[in-house]
């Protein structure tokens, strides 16, 4: 069975690209990997930033993990990259367990802590990857709304900023763990510590990156305001020395040979495990519904064939790399994506190539990178998190519906006052919540049947009409959170007396349960005691099977029961009314014969514990 599991993932996928491969096609994507890469550089800074990660975590994910998830995915143009949304969530978590657990770590061994609860974090997610890869359960993020993931980017977009607010500012940031809003009121208090040269540049190049980006989309906005920054802040530096003074606004970020790349067996801590459980699926989850929006987006812009399953199983085996070279977790980048789409890119050698053209920057511009302004780094990180939304995506989700209003807005609060990591557990509560809300709410539509067996619109009838037919066309699911409203229907039947035959359509129904099926039963045994019966019409054959073990089939009699006919609709509707008839005809016959009895108390169902 496992081995079936696998028959729609392929493990050479990459082998479809090189046929009919030219010199034409190789140049367009070498000129693509050149853009991607220039994009790729401060988002893989930024995301090992927000992580407070050293700075190989970011860029070697963004070369070695990138490269296998480009081979192993369905599609040509797919691009990953470590995101932000997981880096906050590592920095938030990372925090808390280091906080609980190590608190009286130095700062040398904060830093190799981190990185090993980091391993781990990674190895977990990329396992539930596999997992889901393998017994194909990636529809299951369809039962995540969408207001649950813009209220969550929100919430990310907004922990991001107040996060680089300090550097941006030149505040000192706060120590130990503190919400989003604890954080924005420090920074409220403490505006006399501002430090005027620091923020200035910032101020710059947050004006530089939005200004390249209205200029020209294309142009690598963020590259081009680093170089510029790092020029700046030593020009500033040098003359500033010149009279005895300081710039604080220029900080080392660290040389890449410090921590060199290898491959290593990720470091596994049991005794940690039950708090990273919740982490690691977060982060899972996060890069699963990041990879399959950015799949399903390129399929339907450029026409390509997307296999949601095959790209989870790049996406684990990517997060699998990260696991064992240390580095952050990755996600299909929906920037570095489109810009490999505009670039002309003609294969997934592009994303191969683009990977490497970031080892060769990082290799050439090490010492450049190093001396990168901590505050251009923060503005950079500013633009972006304020580009993770649009405001379009906002007004769709609170003007849609009031369920997906309430689940946007209490993820976003969320994301404010609890941890990232709560905020994002509740909004998928909150979600599943008012699907099964809707769920459980099936429709009922009453007709009734006239003398020449024909069905009409109950809100259509005349006071004369016979009501001793009532047919009811059941739509929905018919599981246990619908139980509610079968009693409801049974009361609304108790106070009808002139219904004597009871039809249940039921074509329209989905997912009926032990609950369901004793509903129905309850349904049956009343009318039988009070003298009248029950027909259930255009039964599905899924329905059937449930309704035969449960034993509802052999409690109400084949002959009262008619399976749906789709290549004849009418036919097993009109059945199921001469049966009707055939018992008014036998109810009245025996009316004459016995009084008529009281009719019985309506039994409420029993409460379940679900």
């Amino acid at each position: 069975m496992f081995k079936r599991r696998f028959t729609s993932i392929s493990l050479l996928p990459f082998l479809s690209d090189f046929k009919g491969y030219s010199f034409s096609s190789l140049r367009k994507d070498l000129n693509a990997s050149v853009s991607v890469a220039l994009l790729t550089l401060p988002q893989a800074i930024a995301a090992a930033i927000i992580a407070g990660l050293p700075l190989s975590c970011g860029f070697f994910a963004a070369i070695f993990s990138s490269m296998i998830m480009s081979l192993f995915g369905s599609t040509r143009h797919l691009v990953s990259n470590p995101s932000n949304s997981m880096a906050i969530l590592l920095a938030y978590g990372t925090q808390e367990i280091l906080h609980t657990y190590y608190p009286f770590a130095d700062p040398a061994e904060r830093q190799m802590l981190a990185l090993q609860i980091l391993t781990q974090l990674a190895l977990m997610a990329s396992l539930i990857h596999l997992l889901i890869a393998a017994f194909k359960l990636g529809r299951l993020t369809q039962f995540i709304s969408h207001s649950v993931i813009i209220g969550y980017l929100m919430g990310v977009a907004v922990a991001i900023a107040a996060t680089q607010l300090f550097p941006f500012l030149g505040i000192t940031p706060l120590k130990g763990i503190h919400s989003v809003f604890d954080r924005f009121r420090y920074i409220a208090t403490h505006l006399d510590d501002v430090k005027i040269a620091t923020a200035s540049l910032g101020v710059f190049c947050l004006l530089f990156v939005v200004l390249v980006k209205k200029f020209d989309k294309r142009l690598p906005a963020g590259a081009l305001m680093l170089g510029f920054a790092t020029l700046i802040a030593w020009v500033l530096c040098m003359a500033f020395s010149r009279f005895g003074l300081s710039l604080d606004c220029v900080k080392e970020m660290g040389r890449f040979d410090d921590l060199p790349i290898s491959v290593q067996i990720p470091s596994i801590r049991f005794r940690l495990f039950t708090q990273l459980l919740p982490l690691a699926s977060s982060i899972a989850l996060i890069g699963l519904l990041e990879t399959s929006s950015v799949a399903r987006s390129l399929a339907a812009n450029t026409g390509q064939s997307v296999s949601i399953d095959q790209e989870i199983f790049a996406l684990g085996l990517g997060n699998l790399t990260s696991a064992f070279l240390g580095v952050l977790p990755v996600s299909a980048s929906p920037s570095r994506t489109a810009a490999n789409v505009e670039a002309g890119a003609q294969s997934r050698l592009a994303g191969l190539f683009s990977c490497g053209v970031l080892w060769l920057i990082v290799m050439l511009f090490d010492e450049w990178v190093a001396h990168i302004p901590l505050t251009a780094l923060a503005a950079l990180l500013l633009v972006i998190s304020l580009s993770t939304v649009k405001k379009s995506q906002i007004q769709l989700c609170q003007n849609a519906t009031g369920a997906d209003a309430v689940v946007l807005w209490a993820t976003f609060l969320s994301c404010l006052f609890f941890s990232i990591n709560v905020a994002f557990y509740l909004g998928v509560f909150l979600s599943i919540a008012s699907y099964l809300r809707k769920a459980a709410r099936p429709q009922f539509i009453r007709y009734l049947v006239d003398e020449n067996g024909k069905m009409k619109f109950i809100g259509l009838a005349n006071a004369g009409d016979s009501r001793e037919i009532l047919v009811i066309k059941v739509r929905g699911e018919l599981f246990f959170g619908a139980a509610d409203l079968f009693h409801a229907t049974l009361k609304s039947i108790a106070k009808d007396k002139e219904t004597r035959i009871l039809i249940l359509h039921l074509k329209g129904t989905r997912d009926i349960d032990a609950t369901g099926c004793l509903a129905i039963k309850q349904l049956h045994d009343y009318l039988r005691n009070s003298g009248r019966d029950l027909i259930l019409a255009g039964i599905p054959f899924h329905t059937w099977e449930v309704l035969s073990h449960a034993g509802t089939i052999d409690l109400i009699g084949k002959d009262h029961l008619f399976l749906v006919d789709y290549s004849n609709p009418p036919k097993y509707m009109d059945k199921a009314i001469r049966r009707a008839k055939e018992l008014l005809a036998e109810i009245e016959d025996n009316k004459q014969e016995a009084p008529e009895r009281e009719l019985p108390l309506i039994e409420p169902l029993p409460q379940l514990n679900h």
